[in-house]
Parts: C-alpha cells; structure tokens; sequence
C-alpha cells in the first residue's frame, strides 16, 4: 500500500469534517454578514484542505479549493460584502468540493470542478472589481490549479491551525468497523464474567471468588471505556443542519430562525448516524408543512419570521432529541378525516396524539395536497417512526393548532449493552429495557380493577392498564396459563413501563433482578408474538429475549 492510499481514509474524514464546519459557518455568515469569526472559520477550512488536497498530490480538489479561497480573500480584505448571493456560491462550491474528494479518495475520476470554478472567478471580476492579469502566454491563476507557494510545500500538518495540531497528538481515527468488533468482544466477556461468578460461587473457594471478582472489575471498565470511545459529540451531525433549513426556506420563500442546542451532547457513532436521516425528514418537514408563509405568520398575528428549534439533552440512562416548530400545528381534524376514508381508522374514534403520529408515520400516508420537492410523498413520518424504533427508542408528538409543533425522541445512549430488568413469566426469562422501566412493585389480585373489559392498577394515584403477559405468551410457550400468576398468596408482580409517553403496566411471575445485557438480532420465530426486539444470552448460558415495549 502506497502512503497515499493508506492516508486517504485520513484526509477524507478530515475534509468532511472542515467541509462541515464550512457549511455551518457560512449559514451563520450569512445571517451575519458582519461577522468575522464566521469568515475566518470558513478560510481556515478551506485552506486546510486545500493544504492537504496538495500534499496527497490530488490537483482538482487542490485547484477548486484555491479558487475558493480567492473569494474569502475578497471578503476577508473587504474588498467585496456578503450577501446571498455569494453565500449560495460557496454553498455550491463547497458541495462540489466534497464531491471531488470524495470520488478521489475512492479512486475515481472526480468531476470536473470547471463550471464552478468559472462562476468564483466571474464573482471576483463582476461588479467592477479588477480581473486578474497574467504574463502574455500564460494562464491566470484562477483558470488552473494554482503552483504551490513555499509555504504550501510543507508537509500538511504543519500548515493546520494550532486547534487541529493539538488535536492530531492527542487523538487517533479507528474505523468504526474495528470500535463495534470490540464491542461484541466485550460483550461476550461480559457474559462469561457472568459465568465465571455463577461457577465461583458454585465451589465456594474464597481464592477463586476473589479472582473472578478482580477480573470481574477489569472487563467492567474495559466494557465503559470501549463504550466511550464509540461516542462522539452531536455537532458532528448537527452542524450539517442549518444549510438543510436555510436551502428549504429558500425554496418555499419562507423566513425561518434556526437554532441549535446541546452540540456537545456525545452520542454512540452507529446511533448518531443512524437518526440523521429521521432529522432532515423532521426538519424539512417543519419548514414545508410546520411554519407559515411570512403574509399568514403577520395574518395570524405572529412575527413574518418562523422559529425550529432542534435539541439534545441527556436525561438518565436516556437521550431526548427535539425538533419544535413555532408554526401552524398539526391538524388533527385533517388527519382523523384522512384517516377515516382510508379505512384506518373508526368512524367514532378519537385517536391521542401517539395515536396521531403513528397513522401518520403509515407508509404511503400524507395530508398534503401537493407533491413539493421537500415532502408530500407520505414517507418522512415513516423513515422516522422505523427509524427510531429501530433502534429501541421512541418517538412522542406534541401539537397545537396555531402554535406549533414537537417531535420528542426518546433514545438509548448506545445500543450493544443495555441494562435491563430480568423478569420471568411462565418459566421462561425475559430482559426488559430499564430506559423504559419505572418502577416494579406488587399488588394483590383484589387491587385489580376491571373497567369496560379491561383490567387496571394503581400506581402512584394513577391508572394504569394492565397487560398479562402469561396470558400472552401462553401460545409461545406451550403453557395454558389463565393470566394469573398463581401464587399461593394471589400477589401480582407488576413493572411499569413508559414509552413515547404512555404507561403501561405488564404483569410477571418474578424478578431475577438487574443484568447489564448484550444485545443480539435475531429471526422472529414464526408465529411467535411480535414484541422482541432481539435476544441475549444470560450468565448461565440460557437465552432470554428482550422486550420490545413500543410494540407491547
């Protein structure tokens, strides 16, 4: 392998990232064409990969990096303002920036950056600005890739701003590859270090027990610190989203305000990039059907400019993600009459608000009266719903015509090794999420109140409604239980689940207890009730599935 190939990977990840960072600054110049940090973040970006593209010998990405940099000269010398129009071209080149290094990292033919490369250099010339002169015989710079200068000659390390040095010594890139290989060896570990405690415990000897225990200790923090080095902060997706909001408002002529919160929240990387999908979707939809047109903002009496929010926070063991629109609000109405006609839903039904979404979230379902460019296809809602299910967690709408609209998700912290409420019902084990565990407790079989066919308990003055769950996988399991637990004393063992905000109470025989799970995919046996989401395997070696509560 040639020091060319084994860089690439690098310079890749590193463009990308600069290439982020210039789309997020040019949105915020944007909006402030007056600010300097804004400016020079976007100059530092392009010229470092510009510097990179060199040293690794690709002359397009090296040639359309330069001609970009010569507008930000203009800008950074005042000799040019900011405005719109700019903005859309760096947009552009930058886009096509991306492109190129892309298809040169990959070893393919790069597409030709000239038609880019001619509107930069047009920009620089129009307006009464001196076009740039070259020695009879030559070609100006703009017009090819620009001769390195001394200081472009040194390696690309040196040319990086002191932040990226810095960052290079106390830092390596490992393929994610490699970081979920890791995992699933440490989760394995974590399985037998289960193993090894039931055996010590077996042979009572005090040597081995202590042993064990030691070991224990050791694949305990080599499971925290695998897990952290899989995380990465939300910037690195978050960052990508002002430019999806500014380019959509732009093309429905609509004046939005786009702010963004908890970019330093760190979130597993295979998660992180597994709900980026389901945020454009969310934010695309806010702009297009959430926030008005400025004339029936001031009609309504609101500002002609519309708000979205998109925020991250950490609450427990748990993740929430929000994306709040000040807009119109869902209309309830609209979608129950959608709804009724397509046989979804009963003429005297009238659904909640997770009710609400999850009609919407069916595929091929959507209230709108055109197809735009953005949305109209009846798929955002559900590429989001699957999406986020997917991954164990939850999705919970809250709207109010005329004031607007939030998309609460709910989400694991990582998704290999979740810590779980062992339960077991009808002789068989079963892992419950503790994200969306409350609490367990017990009542006597007289505390269950039945009303209108359905059994409920009390928890905490609250009503929940009560799932058997022997009664439910009776058929699984071969057992012909009647949905008691059949214990001497008529106690049921109840645990209290929330999900997208409803309660639930399920009804166990017994609690084994807290266990720290390593969760594995597997094929829905056929015929079996579709409430798992995968399977684990338990310190004495037995399998246990895993509880899928948003489908219970």
């Amino acid at each position: 392998m040639s020091q060319q190939e084994k860089y690439a990977g690098l310079f890749a990840a590193e463009a990308r990232e600069h290439l982020a960072e210039m789309s997020r600054a040019l949105v915020a110049l944007e909006s402030e064409p007056n600010n300097r940090d804004s400016l020079d973040a976007i100059f530092r970006s392009v010229h470092t990969i510009k510097g990179m593209a060199a040293a690794m010998g690709y002359e397009v990405a090296t040639h359309l990096a330069h001609n970009i940099e010569s507008v930000l000269d203009e800008l950074r010398l005042e000799k040019r303002t900011v405005d719109s129009a700019v903005v859309d071209i760096l947009l552009q080149s930058s886009d096509q920036l991306e492109e190129v290094v892309v298809a040169t990292v990959e070893g393919r033919e790069p597409p030709d950056p000239a038609a880019m490369v001619e509107q930069l250099v047009l920009w620089r010339i129009s307006e009464g600005a001196a076009a740039p002169t070259a020695p009879a015989g030559e070609t100006s710079a703009a017009d090819k890739p620009a001769r390195k200068k001394v200081a472009d000659s040194k390696p690309a390390a040196s040319r990086r701003p002191e932040r990226s040095a810095a960052r290079s010594d106390s830092r390596v890139r490992v393929d994610i590859r490699r970081l979920d290989a890791l995992m699933n060896l440490i989760g394995e570990l974590a399985i037998v270090r289960g193993q090894l405690r039931a055996l010590a415990a077996e042979t009572g000897m005090e040597a081995m027990q202590d042993a064990v225990e030691r070991a224990g200790g050791l694949i305990g923090e080599m499971q925290v610190q695998v897990v952290e080095s899989r995380m990465v902060p939300v910037w690195q997706i978050f960052d990508r989203f002002p430019r999806v909001v500014r380019d959509a408002a732009r093309t429905l002529g609509k004046e939005i305000e786009f702010d963004v919160a908890g970019k330093n929240l760190e979130l597993d990387r295979t998660l992180l990039d597994a709900i980026s999908d389901p945020l454009v979707h969310l934010l695309r939809n806010a702009v297009d059907h959430g926030i008005e047109s400025p004339e029936k903002r001031k009609q309504a009496g609101k500002p002609p400019t519309g708000h979205i929010a998109l925020s991250a926070r950490r609450e427990k063991s748990r993740v929430i993600v929000e994306v709040r629109d000040d807009g119109r609000g869902i209309d309830r109405n609209k979608v129950i009459a959608k709804a009724r006609d397509a046989g979804i839903l009963e003429r005297d039904a009238e659904p909640s608000a997770q009710e609400l979404f999850r009609i919407m979230a069916r595929p091929g379902f959507s209230t709108a009266a055109k197809i735009t460019e953005l949305s109209g296809r009846g798929v955002g809602m559900d590429v989001v719903h699957n999406a986020i299910r997917g991954l164990g967690g939850a999705v919970e709408l809250v709207t109010e015509m005329g004031i607007g609209t939030t998309f609460r998700m709910e989400l694991p912290l990582t998704l290999a090794i979740l810590r779980a409420l062992v339960v077991k019902v009808n002789g068989q084990v079963y892992a419950v999420p503790a994200t969306f565990t409350r609490e367990s407790f017990e009542v006597h079989e007289s505390e269950v109140q039945e009303v209108h066919g359905r059994e409920w308990v009390d928890w905490h003055d609250q009503l929940l409604p009560l799932t058997r769950l022997q009664k439910m996988f009776a058929a699984d399991s071969g057992n012909g239980s009647n949905g008691s637990n059949g214990s001497a004393e008529d106690t049921v063992h109840v645990v209290a689940l929330e999900f997208g905000g409803s309660r639930l109470a399920v009804s166990v025989d017994g609690y084994v207890g807290e266990e720290e799970i390593v969760v594995k995919a597997f094929n829905m046996p056929l015929g079996a009730v579709p409430v798992f989401s995968g399977a684990t395997v338990r310190p004495d070696g037995r399998p246990a599935l895993v509880l899928d509560v948003g489908s219970l």
